[in-house]
């Protein structure tokens, strides 16, 4: 893939139903960073116990086969469903839910969050340093932290490294990885990842980003 430089280093503001237009396609590296709107996105919590059922419900709505795994992530051509976090999933979706389970409470976080997505074949090299995840397991989720914001999704599919973030925090994410790019980009190729990620470690926690 050849990439293409882009003029501008910043994004444009987002409508809050506006579709993918905020991205930069790194001029070095093959490594493309965009923002993007979610058709759907809600989130589905419940008690404990009752995991097997909630879950059970999900995949029959979604038509997903798979068995449940904690952390796990289960996609198909239309939705992604995400164990994140103890006692709730995530469901993307270009579709409402069907099941409303009497053990799961359904919220529609559609407007409250945003995509940023990062594809290239340098895209989980890069990730990896930046989040210290080893995001080698395309079939984990993981909550992790980013330009100080809690509770950010991430996960790899076989197209991107995704990273659902709160909507008023997507901006300033985008910006924040542009910023670690330029580090990234700067080490030789001779450089030794451990280094260049104590060195982005460092800096993250300067700026307060990681715990």
């Amino acid at each position: 893939m050849n990439s293409v430089p882009v003029s501008s280093t910043t994004p444009k503001r987002l409508s809050p139903v506006s579709p993918t237009r905020c991205s930069q396609r790194h001029h070095c590296l093959d490594l493309h960073v965009e923002i993007s709107a979610v058709e759907r996105c809600e989130v589905v919590r419940y008690e404990k116990p009752e995991e097997t059922k909630v879950f059970g419900s999900l995949a029959q709505d979604l038509k997903i086969r798979s068995g449940f795994t904690p952390g796990g992530i289960w996609t198909n051509r239309q939705s992604t469903l995400l164990h994140s976090g103890p006692s709730e999933f995530l469901v993307i979706s270009s579709n409402p839910l069907l099941a409303r389970s009497t053990q799961g409470f359904t919220f529609d976080q559609t407007q409250a969050v945003q995509l940023v997505r990062v594809t290239g074949k340098d895209a989980p090299e890069f990730m990896t340093v930046v989040t210290t995840l080893d995001l080698r397991d395309s079939g984990r989720c993981y909550s992790t932290r980013i330009h100080s914001v809690v509770s950010v999704q991430i996960w790899m599919d076989q197209e991107s490294v995704n990273v659902l973030v709160p909507r008023s925090f997507a901006q300033a994410i985008w910006q924040d990885l542009m910023d670690k790019l330029a580090v990234f980009q700067s080490a030789s190729p001779q450089t030794e990842a451990r280094k260049l990620r104590f060195s982005l470690q460092a800096k993250n926690q300067h700026q307060g980003d990681l715990p």
